[in-house]
């Protein structure tokens, strides 16, 4: 389905949605991890970046996100109810949205954000978990563009937009706010092997540039990989790599898998650099849901060890196609 629209009014609706608002929860130490907790990827250990034609990948990458020709949309949610008082998981929301909208020609729009439930990571609401003077609140959001490169090539480019505010618990007055923009580069290339090839890379520019009394943005570079022997094949295998650059050089990985029965229903498992996933999602017409689970998500994104409730992370996702 395409829209009969020029491609500079597609992108100028899509901006309009994209820097209207949209909130995320974020932290220098969850947002890594939150970012990949959207439950198709996050059910396949997070190893998204080679995968083409979701619109939830434009968070992994945008170019095989923007490899189709239908309008696409999909949402997913932490679920963040848990019986008594404690509430561990209870502003850990990453609830990622995606849309795809193809325009005239060979091209597609891709906007992204994400809506936390509270208005971000609160030290209250984490029973103490995380260190003191923790609250963050911000919004990020992303678009993109791509014109198909061919029958199995893809490039994009987005812009992105990042507002945060840090608050100081002991004084509710007192609080920071930065505005940041940036930009990304990704690629993605089906074989015809089989194999699909994914990058991305994102605050080159902001590394090199700096920010403010010295203080540079970290840069960061994913590669990835998957197979799917061809388009109608039960199993698909993925893997990501990513090289992170911002006080020093840091490396993590995501591997997992998906298999399909009866073009209807998908069991995934993986690994999110040493954190067990699984997941599972049905699909009926152009309607799919998805769950995923993330063990031990809770001490990863708060850096304490020593948490022993609810420790794990669920989310669940639904995505519409037309």
């Amino acid at each position: 389905m395409r829209f009969d629209i020029s491609k500079a009014a597609a992108a100028s609706v899509a901006a309009l949605i994209i820097f209207s608002g949209a909130a995320r929860a974020v932290s220098d130490r969850a947002i890594d991890y939150l970012s990949k907790a959207a439950p198709r990827p996050a059910g396949m250990g997070g190893a998204f970046t080679a995968v083409g034609g979701d619109p939830i990948g434009l968070v992994w990458n945008p170019s095989a996100a923007l490899r189709s020709d239908r309008f696409s949309f999909s949402r997913n949610h932490s679920l963040r109810h848990f019986p008594g008082d404690k509430r561990n998981l209870d502003q850990f929301d990453s609830d990622t949205v995606g849309v795809v909208i193809p325009v005239q020609g060979e091209g597609a729009v891709g906007v992204s954000f994400t809506i936390p439930g509270e208005w971000g990571i609160d030290h209250a609401d984490t029973n103490g978990l995380l260190p003191d003077r923790e609250k963050l609140r911000g919004r990020e959001r992303r678009i993109s563009y791509s014109e198909l490169g061919g029958s199995r090539g893809n490039a994009a480019f987005s812009a992105d937009s990042n507002w945060f505010r840090y608050d100081d618990i002991d004084d509710a007055s007192t609080a920071n706010r930065s505005f940041e923009t940036g930009g990304m580069f990704s690629f993605y290339y089906e074989a015809d092997n089989g194999m699909r090839y994914g990058v991305s890379l994102r605050g080159l520019v902001e590394r090199i540039k700096g920010k403010g009394e010295g203080r540079k943005r970290k840069a960061t570079a994913m590669f990835g990989v998957a197979y799917q022997p061809d388009e109608k094949a039960s199993t698909l295998l993925a893997a990501d790599f990513e090289l992170c650059w911002k006080d020093d050089l840091r490396t993590r990985w995501f591997a997992g898998a998906e298999r399909e029965f009866d073009g209807r229903y998908f069991i995934r498992a993986g690994s999110m650099n040493g954190l067990p996933t699984y997941g599972a999602g049905a699909e009926a017409g152009s309607v799919r849901l998805d769950f995923a689970t993330v063990k031990n998500l809770l001490p990863k994104v708060t850096g304490n060890e020593d948490v022993k409730e609810f420790q794990d992370g669920h989310f669940i996702s639904y995505t519409v196609s037309m």
